[in-house]
């Protein structure tokens, strides 16, 4: 285990002994040479920060002592120095006179601002903290300040709600003003420049912004753990003794459930423009994100031996999820990217170029104009882009797939969120049920068996005329013909060696009969 004479320590309040267990980052210390000032000069690390790992992952005692090895081995050689980088130093008790604006600037710079981190990812970290820290709160006096301007140890609950609660204002007095310009388009008025931007902010709000406003706190939510874990504090707004106190709005977290009704691909693909239909193609044969798909790249597309495409290999800089995945290729999609490889001159595109991009494997940046047009053409509405990968999760899984597998293809980072993807999906107990059905069925039939041969066997024998009768003049129960009948005529069995059993169960009847 490790010991705090080597230099670890966890800041959490789980005892030392539990440390090699619980899920808390590690920090370390370490004293070498002096300060300017003639003080012992005190290098301190979160192991978590100097490593770019997640909050969320765990580290085991023997990668920290090795990760602090290493530290302490480049401070002795001197490539490491205490100024800088000060980045990666966390003081053990962080200056109080440290606002939020101060710590929300770490953050940025030490969690969002990662080489994978995508852009638009990127974007809405900064838009958050952003919001964070001009919302006006209370301030000493009953003066309204600047939240980041605010101590940050003293941001406590109220200040959150008050934030909270002024967004949403913000987004139905947008909502309102977005009305209003509708109304005026419609009147053929003209619009106010300052009315129009008011508008701007309702965006396509349609819960009274409380989606929206879930995914703020989402991210103020993992700004404050991410404090915690750093030691620039001893505990989160958020949460008091161990439970939630500011909560996300759950009812407004509603799973869409849109697919494709039947003819809808078929138009889609013959209204929309080459390059979208090979898009739409591509997403119902692999379920890959947009993004994904349009900022794949020829070199990234893997071939067998006999020089026809096995697999996109879709990198980590690319995917939401920050981590690479391989996707196969099926039938359909081949015979796409066999037509895309080539350019207009019939020469093959280099490793550089999109895949599905224009004529000469040039990038293209977004097709939502392309994708309305073709929905419009095609008669198909209330239909998105992303709606092909539900509808290819859904596929996979109608088609007896394992979960896992589907997990895999959409390249979640938990099955819980496959899950949610393949709620719409009733084919699936539809099956179910008729397994159930059978089930029942064999149940009776066999019981109606049993029955008729203890009653014969206890029953007077039959007298000979009687028995000479033809077998289709038997009295047989009508239970039992309605079960055969159902099953055996009017049902698709699943495997032969289904069809032999009921076939034996029949004869089974009959010679009960």
């Amino acid at each position: 285990m490790a010991r705090r004479g080597a230099g670890l320590t966890k800041r959490c309040g789980c005892s030392a002994k539990s440390w090699s267990k619980c899920p808390h980052p590690w920090h370390f210390s370490f004293c070498r040479g002096k300060t300017p000032d003639g003080r012992k000069a005190r290098y301190r690390f979160s192991l978590h920060a100097f490593t770019d790992k997640p909050p969320s992952y765990v580290m085991s005692v023997s990668e920290a002592e090795a990760i602090a090895d290493r530290i302490r081995s480049d401070i002795r050689s001197g490539a490491i120095q205490l100024e800088p980088p000060s980045a990666a130093i966390s003081p053990a008790e962080p200056p109080t006179s440290l606002t939020l604006q101060d710590i929300s600037s770490r953050y940025l710079d030490e969690y969002a601002r990662t080489e994978t981190r995508r852009p638009h990812a990127l974007r809405q970290f900064e838009m958050y903290i952003g919001l964070l820290n001009a919302a006006k709160v209370s301030g000493p006096g009953g003066t309204q300040v600047a939240m980041g301007a605010k101590p940050f140890r003293d941001v406590v609950r109220a200040d959150l709600d008050s934030v909270f609660a002024a967004r949403l204002e913000a987004i139905a007095a947008a909502r309102q003003a977005a009305r209003q310009v509708a109304a005026l388009t419609a009147a053929g008025k003209g619009v106010r420049p300052e009315l129009r931007r008011a508008a701007a902010l309702a965006g396509r709000s349609t819960k009274g912004g409380h989606v929206a406003l879930n995914r703020f706190k989402a991210r103020a939510r993992h700004f404050f753990n991410w404090a915690v874990a750093q030691g620039y504090r001893d505990d989160t707004p958020f949460k008091r003794h161990g439970v939630n106190v500011v909560r996300l709005d759950g009812k407004a977290e509603t799973v869409r459930a849109r697919r494709l009704q039947p003819g809808e691909e078929e138009r889609l693909i013959r209204t929309a423009a080459p390059h979208l239909r090979a898009l739409i193609i591509a997403a119902l044969s692999t379920g890959c994100r947009v993004g994904e798909l349009l900022t794949l790249q020829w070199g990234d597309v893997q071939v067998g031996d006999r020089d026809e495409f096995r697999a996109l290999a879709l990198r980590a800089s690319k995917t939401k999820t920050a981590t690479s995945r391989v996707v196969p290729i099926g039938q359909r999609l081949r015979a796409v990217l066999e037509m895309l490889r080539t350019d207009p001159d019939g020469q093959q595109l280099p490793p550089e170029a999109f895949v599905f991009g224009d004529e000469i494997g040039g990038r293209i940046s977004s097709v939502k104009t392309a994708w309305r047009t073709a929905c419009r053409e095609a008669g198909v509405v209330g239909l998105r882009f992303h709606d092909l990968r539900r509808e290819f999760a859904c596929r996979l899984l109608e088609s007896r797939a394992e979960i896992h597998d589907v997990r895999d293809f959409l390249g979640h980072s938990n099955i819980t969120t496959t899950s949610r993807y393949l709620r719409s999906t009733t084919l699936r107990l539809e099956r179910a049920l008729g397994l159930l059905e059978r089930a029942e069925l064999e149940r009776r039939a066999d019981n109606s068996a049993r029955g008729k041969s203890a009653s014969r066997k206890s029953a007077t024998p039959v007298p000979r005329e009687r028995s000479d009768r033809s077998e289709g003049d038997l009295d047989h129960d009508p239970e039992v013909l309605d079960a055969i009948e159902d099953v055996v005529v009017s049902r698709i069995f699943a495997s032969w060696n289904q069809l032999d059993g009921w076939l034996r169960l029949v004869e089974a009847v009959r010679r009960v009969a």
